[in-house]
């Protein structure tokens, strides 16, 4: 509904203009200075100019818009309308217990969360600053500690080798059948996965943390925290780690930066199924240069691939230095 409908043989494609997302409402809503204004009065920012951007955006899916008024700045999250409260409930359970933004309300109908402004700074943006401090596996671990068990049970995302395999067998065909092999490996992996389920935050990475005075001063998107395993957290970090490095200027920095980061978070995980999920991680960023369309996509897309690769192959390794290392040894001749 809402949207233009064109149609060529069995193929149908539903299209809009930004900010008339269908499954959007608020989206509209939040960027009509009109209807912007009465929602800041009620939450009583002071009055002035507004100024405000979408900052990030996923069509059908959500949109987070900076709004600034009076000196003070806030964020709007943008959900589908079923899914605002829950979002809003979640920030508020969360709070108390680690620096997640505070939700000042919710408007249930349009999916509009209203999140406070953090101070800090990505950990993605202090990466481009040559001898800028960020936080070592210690810091993100006790953070990870402090997530309070989800009150309804939710589970977070779990490994979607298949799907990724699949998804990319289409953009590039020539490498099917190695993805599918990875899959096929990942999927396996994942069937004797048998860590116990702990708090998550579900989608943990360099644009999710925010650090100031050399300290994690805030903990974003909280949209997958729940219940799932505490190595998937960690090889989501790492792994858009690992593919940020990539196309970096800064690629060796970065590289050091999760190489300390993997060499923390082994003393407390296992350490082939960490490397086997970080590339199912990294698997899954494989769609993204696609999805963005960016200009050498091709490339960019089997840089990624050749990445997980690399990534189950270490864990191939590591798991068969184990095994050499736990044979018993006969007696010294």
């Amino acid at each position: 509904p809402q949207a233009l409908v064109l149609e060529a043989g069995d193929l149908r494609v539903g299209v809009w203009r930004v900010p008339h997302d269908p499954w959007l409402p608020g989206l509209a809503a939040i960027t009509d200075p009109a209807r912007l204004g009465p929602l800041l009065d009620s939450l009583d920012v002071a009055p002035g100019r507004v100024d405000q951007r979408i900052v990030s955006y996923r069509p059908g899916r959500r949109a987070v818009v900076r709004v600034h008024r009076a000196g003070i700045t806030l964020f709007v999250k943008v959900t589908r309308p079923d899914r605002a409260q829950a979002l809003h409930d979640r920030h508020v359970a969360l709070a108390p217990a680690v620096p997640v933004p505070r939700s000042l309300g919710v408007d249930p109908a349009l999916g509009l969360v209203v999140l406070q402004g953090l101070g800090g700074t990505l950990v993605r943006h202090r990466l481009a600053v040559p001898g800028a401090a960020l936080p070592g596996p210690e810091a993100v671990l006790a953070l990870l500690d402090r997530l309070p068990p989800p009150a309804n049970g939710a589970r977070a995302p779990g490994w979607r080798a298949p799907e990724w395999a699949a998804l990319l067998s289409r953009l590039r065909p020539d490498r099917a059948a190695a993805l599918h092999a990875l899959a096929d490996e990942l999927t396996a992996v994942a069937a004797r996965h048998d860590d116990r389920l702990v708090p998550v935050h579900g989608d943990l990475h360099e644009a999710q943390l925010l650090v100031q005075h050399q300290r994690i001063s805030g903990l974003l998107d909280v949209d997958t925290y729940g219940l799932g395993h505490r190595v998937d957290d960690l090889a989501t970090l790492i792994g858009h780690l690992a593919t940020l490095a990539l196309t970096s200027s800064r690629r060796a920095s970065i590289e050091r930066y999760a190489a300390g980061l993997l060499a923390g978070f082994d003393r407390t995980a296992n350490s082939v199924l960490l490397r086997y999920a970080v590339a199912d991680v990294v698997l899954g960023l494989a769609t993204g240069p696609f999805r963005v369309l960016e200009p050498a996509w091709p490339a960019n897309t089997d840089a990624r691939i050749v990445l997980a690769e690399r990534w189950a192959a270490s864990a191939r390794r590591r798991a068969q230095m184990r095994q050499v290392s736990a044979r018993p040894h006969g007696p010294l001749t």
